[in-house]
């Protein structure tokens, strides 16, 4: 009723202000009570989900916030498990991120207990706070796909392992240690669908400890991979990508201490100048620093090349020179090392290489490429093999 208060209050002042020099004229007001608004529609009464399974990961400050560690809570119903680690419907599932004091580097992994609530901000990392939901795009060499982040609930299908989230943003979490180790986790959180999800579990919750994970990069292979049929190359001068200034002024190497040549190998039914329409085959794609005089359409000089590592997406200074590849990343286009599989013009199998060499060696006219790769799995997979082409490599 504030309006009509203060709408009132304002016509009150109108009416002695109004009327004859010695006069006054009183104006009524009348504030009708209207009661207890009425609702468009009835609040539909949640249902109580009882969890009955879970996972719990610890990932530590990987933020590097320097309040809080971050632990990763899912719960899901009695659902059988993909071989890939999704949940098959029908059932329900939630996961919560949690902001939780930090552990001492020696401490025991067990998740603090408390109430995690909504934080005051998107930029909040408050201990005892849960991250709010969100849909992010996740570029992969197969397409960009939208998954939901930090704090969710879903429902899923019979057969199905896709939901539509619902991404969390107001409630609840509460962590309760059991005196016999086991946890009990209830609480109520709310989405963007203004749905209200009442939960709870009891059970175990063993951390699974993924503070020093490596990045394991793009990679599809499940095995090492010997590649011995590529019989077409192309090579394009692309000058000096890295933006090197001509003159930095330190005397350190610049714009003219390297180029920047792609190599394209691909086997016999790739159509190489168009891997939009590929068709079906192998095919390995490397960034190589080669010195800055030489001649594209003398190919590469012969030496040995190694795989130099990414730092957050770019290369380091200091290994942009001429013997140097780098390593593969993909932000919506395939830039450095990479291997892929094509099949009816689709990309079937793919690796990021994030180690290994490669050998050129210049025959009579033409080259022998002898390459050793490894891609980023945990444990690294073997990509390797010999490719002899005569002639000129074509230049794009």
């Amino acid at each position: 009723m504030r309006f009509l208060t203060e709408f009132a209050a304002l016509s009150l002042l109108l009416a002695v202000t109004t009327g004859c020099k010695n006069d006054t004229v009183t104006i009524p007001v009348v504030i009708q009570d209207e009661g207890e608004p009425d609702f468009p529609f009835d609040e539909p009464q949640p249902e109580a989900i009882l969890f009955t399974n879970a996972e719990l990961i610890y990932r530590g400050d990987d933020g590097g916030t320097g309040v809080s560690d971050l632990w990763q809570l899912s719960l899901w119903t009695d659902m059988p498990v993909d071989e890939v680690g999704n949940p098959v419907g029908p059932g329900k599932l939630i996961r919560v991120s949690l902001n939780a004091p930090l552990l001492a580097g020696d401490a025991e992994l067990v998740l603090p207990d408390g109430i995690y609530s909504e934080p005051e901000n998107y930029w909040s990392f408050s201990p005892f706070t849960f991250n709010e939901g969100e849909m992010q795009s996740i570029p992969l060499p197969t397409g960009t796909v939208e998954m939901p982040a930090y704090s969710f609930f879903g429902e899923l299908a019979e057969g199905q392992t896709d939901y539509d989230p619902d991404l969390m943003r107001e409630g609840y979490c509460l962590v309760e240690l059991n005196e016999d180790g086991t946890y009990t986790v209830s609480g109520i959180l709310v989405g963007h669908r203004f749905l209200k999800r009442v939960f709870s579990y009891k059970g175990t919750l063993d951390a699974i400890d993924r503070r020093e994970d490596p990045e394991t990069g793009n990679s599809s292979l499940t095995s090492d991979l010997e590649i011995g049929k590529l019989t077409q190359a192309r090579l394009k001068d692309t000058g000096n990508p890295y933006f090197l200034p001509a003159d930095d002024g330190s005397g350190k190497p610049n714009a003219t201490s390297y180029r920047a040549f792609r190599l394209l190998l691909a086997e016999s039914g790739i159509v190489i100048d168009d891997l939009d329409h590929a068709d079906s085959g192998k095919t390995l794609q490397m960034e190589i620093f080669v010195p800055y005089e030489t001649d594209v359409r003398e190919g590469l000089p012969a030496g040995t090349y190694r795989i130099v590592p990414r730092i957050e997406g770019g290369v380091d200074r200091a290994d942009i020179v001429p013997g140097n590849i780098p390593s593969g990343i993909y932000d919506g286009d395939f830039k450095g090392a990479w291997y892929r599989r094509y099949a009816a013009d689709s990309i079937q199998d793919f690796a990021a290489i994030e180690g290994g060499t490669l050998t050129v060696v210049r025959t009579d006219g033409g080259h022998r490429f002898e390459f050793d790769f490894t891609d980023g799995a945990d444990n690294p997979h073997r990509i390797h093999g010999v490719c002899t082409l005569e002639g000129a490599i074509p230049v794009l």
